[in-house]
């Protein structure tokens, strides 16, 4: 069982500590989540989100923050991360 908490963690340990680029860690995600060995939780949202990171500028962890508000109804994301200026369903305090 791989939670959202776990590939958040995970995502960040493969940027930081192993040097992975935001491609090759999307396809890594990617590949996770078609193992069928792996139950994940909201795999459908955390594609969504895998898909987003792809194409974006955020981390994933904050894309897949913003992915799930959305899906429980929020149209905004509140954050500190000035990077995320300007970014689809974020709002810089």
């Amino acid at each position: 069982y791989l939670s959202v908490v776990v590939l958040a963690e995970l995502a960040w340990v493969l940027a930081i500590s192993y040097g992975f680029d935001r491609s090759t860690l999307a396809s890594t995600l990617e590949q996770l989540l078609r193992t069928v060995e792996f139950a994940v939780e909201d795999r459908d949202l955390v594609g969504e989100a895998v898909a987003e990171f792809a194409a974006g500028k955020a981390g994933f962890a904050d894309t897949l923050i913003g992915v799930r508000n959305r899906a429980a109804g929020c149209d905004t994301t509140a954050t500190f991360d000035r990077a995320l200026r300007g970014s689809r369903g974020f709002r810089v305090l």
